[in-house]
């Protein structure tokens, strides 16, 4: 029987377990959406969404909260908490979108991403003139909306 047992395994160890939340979650939040399994997208999003409840208070326990969770991955954190600065609603920050079973065993493959649109910063291309010089690319002041 299964009793008093709170969360899923998905048969791994708890440091195996630890481990994928961490890599998902960083993959998350660098590419602001992963393709995996269902059961995986369910494991993740209830963590994900108290993450970026905590990013979005921006208090000092909170980022340490953030740091904790994410295995003191500093680049990850501040991509959050820059992220979720344009984020207007105050729960439900991700949604799961179901695509087609994975061929090879026929798991339910889904997307994860953010509800909310991600502004990027836009990045201007060099001319033919300026790309025999190592000069690197400049950031415009204008901003990108990505859409899904």
């Amino acid at each position: 029987m299964r009793k008093r047992i709170k969360g899923k395994t998905l048969s791994r160890t708890r440091t195996a377990r630890k481990a994928l939340y961490r890599s998902l979650v960083r993959s998350l939040v660098q590419h602001n959406a992963i393709k995996t399994t269902l059961a995986k997208a369910k494991f993740v999003q209830p963590m994900v969404d108290k993450l970026v409840t905590y990013a979005k208070k921006g208090s000092l326990n909170g980022i340490k909260a953030l740091s904790a969770s994410l295995g003191n991955d500093a680049q990850t954190v501040k991509l959050l908490l820059t992220t979720v600065k344009n984020f207007s609603r105050t729960s439900g920050f991700t949604r799961i979108v179901k695509l087609s079973q994975r061929k090879g065993d026929a798991a339910r493959m889904v997307r994860i991403e953010w509800v909310d649109e991600i502004i990027k910063p836009k990045i201007e291309k060099l001319s033919k003139k300026e790309k025999g010089k190592n000069k690197p690319n400049k950031i415009a002041k204008t901003a990108v909306v990505v859409k899904k």
